[in-house]
C-alpha cells in the first residue's frame, strides 16, 4: 500500500472497492493545512501544490485517494464563509 511522507496527520483511514487492493485515504484540508504550518505556503500555493504532485500524479491502482469533506469544500476555501441553512 501507498502511504505519502508528511501526511501522517492527513491520513484518514483505507478504501476498499471490489477486488482491488485498499488505498489510503487523506483529508485535502489537513493536507493544505501542514504544508501552510510546516512549510510555511499559502493557501494557495498548498492546494497547488497538492494538485501537481498528488492529484496529478498516478503510481498505479494503489494510489492514494484524497477526499474534500462538504463542509471543508465551504469553510477552507479563500475567503470561504460557510453557507446558511
Amino acid at each position: 500500500m501507498i502511504t505519502w511522507t508528511g501526511f501522517d496527520d492527513a491520513l484518514l483511514g483505507f478504501a476498499e472497492r471490489c477486488t482491488q487492493p485498499p488505498v489510503a485515504v487523506y483529508d485535502l484540508a489537513t493536507m493544505i493545512d501542514i504544508l501552510i504550518n510546516r512549510d510555511g505556503m499559502t493557501w494557495d500555493e498548498a492546494h497547488e501544490h497538492i494538485e501537481y504532485n498528488y492529484l496529478g500524479g498516478w503510481t498505479g491502482e494503489q494510489t492514494p485517494l484524497i477526499i474534500t469533506l462538504w463542509r471543508d469544500e465551504v469553510l477552507d476555501s479563500p475567503g470561504g464563509e460557510q453557507e446558511q441553512t
